[in-house]
């Protein structure tokens, strides 16, 4: 049975937009994923930046898929790659393109690549506002919180500008 995978898509360097509409078609056509919602696009600064660096567009998808959390993630590195990410990966950069895995099921695990549920997700407003569009029963799988309980602890205030809607979204 499929497994549901939340991934966390942001973009602040050359075409936003198309980064990020260009990832979920990749994912889409990827044999093993289906894509089954995407978020609206929502526009927010760079957190935790102290250069100046161009707004991110950020977007949540729900994906379907047998494809192992490993597997997963190197078809997202993949992905960055080919949109022009450098494989610095150094924190808080600039990109074109960054994809996170962000929840795969109730998986619950900790490797030297991959740490699931995404360590940091319930504390980027810009992740939980998305994910709550699109999966609005959602319930984190270590705390069993829900996705209003989520919102409610945020410690981040930070601006979340709706810019685009699923149906505004180029295909």
């Amino acid at each position: 049975m499929p497994e549901r995978v939340i991934l966390g898509l942001g973009s602040n360097l050359g075409d936003r937009a198309g980064h990020l509409a260009a990832a979920a078609r990749r994912l889409a056509a990827s044999d093993g994923i289906a894509v089954v919602a995407a978020s609206s696009i929502y526009e927010t600064a760079p957190l935790g930046v102290t250069d100046r660096q161009p707004d991110y567009l950020n977007q949540v998808l729900v994906l379907e898929t047998d494809m192992p959390p490993e597997e997963l993630l190197q078809v997202c590195q993949n992905l960055e790659q080919e949109r022009g990410r450098t494989s610095s990966h150094r924190p808080l950069s600039p990109r074109t393109l960054d994809i996170d895995l962000i929840v795969y099921g109730a998986s619950v695990t900790a490797s030297p690549s991959l740490i699931l549920p995404h360590p940091r997700y319930h504390q980027r407003r810009f992740v939980l506002l998305p994910l709550a569009q699109v999966q609005p029963d959602f319930r984190d799988p270590v705390t069993g919180r829900t996705i209003g309980e989520l919102l409610d602890a945020c410690e981040d205030h930070s601006s979340v500008v709706l810019q685009r809607t699923p149906e505004e979204q180029p295909c």
